[in-house]
């Protein structure tokens, strides 16, 4: 009888928290990014609408 439960039900390796853990981290800053990215398009929008009022 195999007295380890299967893979499945087994506490992740620390290896694995850790890629968790990282990827974790990417994703928060990915957001973040993409936020900067929303922000930076308005902005440039602003300002070609006041370019072209100035034409």
């Amino acid at each position: 009888m195999n007295r380890f439960p299967p893979k499945t039900y087994q506490q992740p390796t620390l290896e694995t928290q850790g890629d968790r853990k990282t990827l974790a981290v990417l994703m928060v800053q990915l957001e973040e990014v993409e936020e900067q990215m929303d922000s930076l398009q308005q902005s440039r929008a602003d300002l070609l609408k006041k370019i072209a009022e100035l034409l």
